[in-house]
């Protein structure tokens, strides 16, 4: 038997399921970027996109259930691809650049591949903390990179004498 409650719930989760969809169609999910602050650097450091969506009255769904109700429906990916190229159109209107670190190489195909995507779109990647792990000279050659961030630990080595990599390094990137 299915009592009114069930029935409610089912009707509610149709619901958002058709929003979903009309909201793919209609590139009209909403996105809001909540900052993000690192104490140690006493600034705001980047952005987490926030995917919401409103009903017919304008309110709006709980995040964890429309987009358990696009997961369900396997609108995921087309919702996901919509809030991703939102959130690369802001970056590149307002400069936010995306950041990589040289952790994120494990997959250097995939890295690759994804860079490319953002340099077409007009998205500028910062590698961060170059010089921490395992990248070279090469792999910044290689990849769609537009600004290279090098580790404070080579530049206090630098400026204390220890080392004058950054002379030939410099010129290079």
């Amino acid at each position: 038997h299915l009592g009114k409650t069930a029935i409610q719930d089912i009707t509610r989760a149709k619901e958002v399921a058709h929003l979903v969809e009309e909201a793919i169609m209609d590139n009209s999910i909403e996105i809001n970027l909540q900052p993000i602050y690192s104490f140690s650097r006493n600034m705001i450091t980047s952005v987490e996109v926030l995917a919401r969506l409103k009903d017919r009255e304008k309110n709006y769904i709980n995040p964890e259930y429309f987009i358990h109700i696009a997961e369900e429906n396997h609108s995921i990916i087309a919702l996901g691809e919509q809030i991703f190229r939102k959130a690369c159109i802001f970056a590149s209107q307002y400069h936010i650049h995306l950041e990589i670190t040289e952790s994120e190489f494990t997959d250097k195909e995939a890295v690759d591949r994804t860079l490319h995507r953002f340099s077409e779109k007009g998205v500028k990647v910062a590698l961060d903390d170059f010089g921490t792990g395992f990248s070279t000279i090469a792999n910044i050659l290689e990849l769609p990179v537009d600004y290279v961030k090098i580790d404070k630990s080579l530049v206090w080595s630098y400026a204390t004498g220890k080392n004058q990599f950054l002379n030939d390094m410099m010129p290079m990137i």
